[in-house]
């Protein structure tokens, strides 16, 4: 069964481009992993394994904590952010 982790930012644009990235790393590595964007209504309507918080989200870091309370709830870093380091950001939810 594919894991499905969300990552929250404020516009979802920056965050699509490491989706994308995110993503093609996992079918590179035969990783059973999905990655979607997502806003903070969609963890009110579906579970997510895991929420990951783009630098500009990690303000929500507690209310989303709060309301996904299934989920393993983790800011990405600015450098891992910034520089797309997909194993990097990866390695979050392994």
């Amino acid at each position: 069964m594919k894991k499905i982790v969300g990552i929250m930012c404020s516009a979802g644009i920056s965050a699509s481009i490491i989706i994308q990235k995110l993503n093609k790393y996992c079918e590179d590595n035969n990783l059973d992993t999905v990655f979607e964007s997502i806003y903070f209504n969609d963890i009110l309507n579906k579970e997510y394994k895991y929420i990951l918080l783009a630098p500009q989200s990690s303000y929500l870091f507690e209310k989303v904590l709060s309301v996904a309370k299934t989920s393993k709830v983790i800011p990405i870093s600015s450098k891992a952010y910034m520089e797309n380091n997909v194993a990097e950001i990866y390695s979050l939810i392994e």
